[in-house]
């Protein structure tokens, strides 16, 4: 029978526990083209789009930079500009006229949020506070967290 001593098994666990977290934080952020694939697939053009009664991609893009220039934060632009309680009621709001819940699109909803928060950076106004809460880049961690500890169990049993 094949027996591990914990001692040496622990940084090994360690190591691919900070690699794995490593990876689903990094594979969480969208590119601009991805979250512009998303946009569509999500059937945001139903509304936004050339001709529609909505802003199409690049003009809604165009104006969360703009906003950082001028607004403290996403949901003070929102509030002011399009006279909703918040961004994420917007996206709410967005994703129901879609079919969607906000979960479902909360891919999208954070990238608008760095987008925000990259152009806040590069006007020299630093990191404004988005309030969003990333569910996705969590439940990723704890599943990580999971199978880590699963792991760790059965070799202790095996001893």
């Amino acid at each position: 029978m094949l027996t591990i001593n914990s001692r040496k098994l622990f940084p090994i666990l360690l190591i691919i526990s900070l690699l794995s977290l490593f990876l689903v934080s990094s594979v969480y952020a969208l590119t601009t083209s991805e979250a512009m694939a998303r946009y569509q697939e999500y059937g945001c053009t139903q509304c936004h789009r050339q001709g529609g009664i909505a802003d199409p991609w690049d003009t809604v893009v165009a104006e969360i930079k703009e906003w950082a220039e001028t607004y403290p934060s996403l949901d003070a632009a929102v509030k002011d500009k399009l006279h909703e309680g918040s961004f994420a009621d917007l996206m709410g709001e967005m994703a129901s006229n879609v079919g969607k819940s906000r979960s479902d699109i909360s891919d999208l909803e954070q990238f608008f949020r760095d987008t925000f928060d990259e152009a806040k950076a590069a006007t020299g106004g630093g990191e404004a506070p988005s309030g969003g809460f990333d569910t996705t880049l969590l439940l990723g961690i704890v599943a990580v967290i999971v199978i880590i500890v699963i792991v760790v169990v059965v070799f202790m049993r095996r001893k």
